[in-house]
């Protein structure tokens, strides 16, 4: 009897996916559950599906969550959220050397670790990923302003700002290409495209989904109580940033018209990799 039900308790992990960390929830269980609600059958190859969330069963015998800092997708929400369960994750993650690393990044200049792309596939990896033009748009009304190696050039919050800052930062880019780097990096790596993370995640949100089933994956992703809320919570202003002329910026670039034609196009060409391999997200 002893060894019929040892054998099944096997078979149930194997079915899982994964054997869950004493403090961590098996994660394959909770994807294979996910995509059966979602009416759709577990993949075994993919890590990607048409899902407002993507949940993949591909994971190791033993499951670690990680949370995948893409830089201005509420990043900073997610990891003040889960240090308050006491999960260090991001910028709260031991950085300090390759061995401590929860994942291994890529390396590029003036980035700090968590805003860098993983090298390499994330086994059990969860990112949130945002329409790229409302990404920058924000990037813009929190920063208002762009780095040119260590000098900064500042724009006012408003139409006028928004299309020479955008019209500097995709110049920047293609210097950054010219001198061989990834075109990107500017801003601490504000830039880089989204698909640069997402592609080694497991898991994959939709910032639109943040207060519905989006929520409710992250909180099954990590183990966190039902009951526990997102924290509203915003990035840590430059101190040459009023939180007034935050507000007042996002809601003046959000009308109609106010983005350029040349600008808006520019901008979708230098996203092109997040919109072809991630606009059922957005």
């Amino acid at each position: 009897m002893r060894v019929w039900l040892f054998l099944t308790f096997e078979l149930a992990l194997d079915f899982a996916g994964c054997r869950a960390l004493p403090d961590r929830p098996c994660l394959g269980a909770g994807n294979s559950l996910l995509q059966s609600f979602a009416g759709k059958r577990p993949r075994a190859k993919s890590r990607v599906s048409p899902n407002s969330m993507v949940a993949a069963p591909k994971h190791g015998r033993h499951c670690s969550p990680q949370f995948i800092h893409i830089p201005k997708v509420a990043g900073t929400a997610i990891e003040e959220t889960l240090r308050s369960y006491g999960i260090m994750q991001g910028k709260y993650a031991n950085w300090t050397s390759p061995t401590t690393r929860p994942y291994q990044v890529e390396r590029f200049r003036n980035c700090p670790a968590h805003h860098r792309p993983p090298s390499a596939h994330v086994e059990g990896g969860l990112c949130i990923v945002r329409e790229p033009i409302s990404r920058a748009l924000s990037e813009f009304c929190y920063i208002q302003l762009a780095w040119i190696g260590k000098d900064k050039v500042h724009f006012k919050p408003d139409c006028e700002g928004l299309n020479a800052w955008v019209r500097l930062m995709m110049d920047l880019a293609v210097r950054e290409r010219h001198d061989g780097y990834i075109p990107g990096s500017v801003n601490r790596c504000h830039f880089f495209a989204q698909w640069r993370f997402a592609r080694r995640a497991d898991v994959i949100v939709s910032h639109r989904e943040l207060h519905g089933q989006g929520w409710d994956r992250i909180k099954m992703h990590f183990g966190l109580p039902g009951n526990a809320t997102l924290m509203k919570v915003g990035p840590r202003l430059p101190r040459f940033v009023q939180t007034e002329s935050v507000q007042v910026c996002s809601q003046l670039v959000k009308r109609p018209g106010c983005l350029e034609d040349e600008n808006k196009m520019r901008l979708e060409v230098f996203f092109k990799e997040d919109y072809e391999h991630l606009s059922e997200f957005f």
